[in-house]
């Protein structure tokens, strides 16, 4: 899925903007990162590893 297609933007965004809206505030950066991660993945899942170390070392700081 291409990030400019229609599928992405009228299906994918509107449910991450929906799930972004119904969570509480705490969890809002929690549904983007997830939502990042598995957009990602499903573009190019051989680098997802990589994205997620760099994520939890770069959290460490």
């Amino acid at each position: 899925m291409l990030f400019s297609s229609t599928t992405f933007l009228f299906l994918s965004l509107t449910i991450v903007c929906v799930l972004y809206l119904l969570v509480r505030k705490e969890l809002k950066d929690y549904v983007l990162l997830l939502a990042s991660i598995f957009f990602y993945a499903w573009r190019e899942s051989r680098y997802v590893a990589v994205m997620l170390f760099t994520i939890t070392s770069a959290s460490g700081r």
